[in-house]
């Protein structure tokens, strides 16, 4: 049994073959390793954009908040 994926594709002729790649998911399989996969609908797609836009608009304004604080503070 291979100690990590990466020694389990390891080859000196060059990229691994897709049969390669197969036991070496079964030999993980086999070692009770899964793969767990979430997707978000498409319908989300702009609302997540929106909210993510939000957070690091709000991030960006609490640093330069932050900052300005702190210069002022230690300049006077």
């Amino acid at each position: 049994m291979p100690s990590s994926f990466a020694d389990c594709l390891h080859t000196e002729s060059g990229p691994p073959t897709l049969q390669q790649f197969d036991r070496c998911v079964a030999d993980l399989g086999a070692l009770g390793y899964k793969q767990q996969v979430t997707y978000q609908p498409a319908d989300n797609f702009w609302a997540l954009q929106w909210a993510e836009t939000g957070l690091y608009l709000g991030l960006t304004l609490a640093l330069t908040g932050f900052c300005a604080w702190w210069i002022r503070r230690r300049v006077t």
